[in-house]
């Protein structure tokens, strides 16, 4: 479970137990929740890495669309050496949202 489902599922529950001391709590209402935590807490991020974005770019070897998704990535080199395809309108690894990552590993990894 990652840091922003954990801390969805901490204010759904404080949610759940102020609803339930009212009566007026169902499962579909926590799981509507949990989601809206999630999504807010998505957006929080991608604006506090916004501002970084240029600065990714300008640092980046290669600029290029994904060769599978077509998404905008950069190639940045890591400090080991090798080339990390990030996506640029989030600023994270481009494996952690490329609908084609699994056609990208190396074969037997």
């Amino acid at each position: 479970m990652t840091n922003t489902e954990k801390r969805s599922r901490e204010v759904a529950d404080l949610v759940k137990e102020h609803a339930q001391l009212v009566g007026v709590w169902n499962e579909a209402g926590e799981k509507a929740l949990i989601a809206a935590c999630d999504g807010i807490q998505q957006r929080a991020a991608e604006e506090r890495v916004k501002p970084l974005l240029p600065l990714l770019e300008c640092n980046a070897v290669e600029v290029r669309p994904c060769r599978l998704c077509r998404m905008r990535i950069a190639l940045v080199k890591t400090p080991a050496g090798a080339l990390m395809p990030v996506c640029l309108t989030t600023g994270l690894p481009h494996h952690a949202n490329c609908p084609n990552v699994d056609q990208f590993r190396k074969k037997g990894a």
